[in-house]
């Protein structure tokens, strides 16, 4: 399963170690790599970058909280999550699964002051 990913303002401190931009795919089948859950291969273009994850997770259908785990992100702080095109709530992270070219944003939430 790939799923793209896009990072915005202080979420692409998140972004996997060497990618650049702000946007990369995750692979849930990719080869596994303990000690580089979120590593992706810099050679590939910024659009195709294929993410290292876990091998408890390698294959299997992934939802967002675990990807967000998986990116070292705490599902408790505000974000502004998107999932083609429809606003995902936090209580909803662990029920919406995560499928084969889904697209996914993450963004500090938006405030006006």
């Amino acid at each position: 399963m790939k799923v793209e990913v896009t990072l915005g303002g202080a979420f692409t401190r998140y972004m996997p170690e060497g990618s650049p931009g702000n946007r990369f795919v995750f692979d849930s089948n990719a080869s596994a790599d303990k000690n580089a859950a979120a590593r992706v291969d810099v050679s590939a273009s910024p659009d195709t970058c294929e993410s290292v994850i876990a091998d408890s997770i390698k294959g299997a259908p992934v939802n967002v909280a675990q990807l967000l785990e998986i990116l070292g992100i705490d599902s408790i702080q505000p974000l502004l999550l998107i999932l083609n095109g429809s606003v995902i709530q936090a209580d909803s992270f662990t029920t919406t699964q995560l499928a084969d070219d889904d697209k996914l944003a993450l963004m500090p939430p938006i405030t006006a002051g």
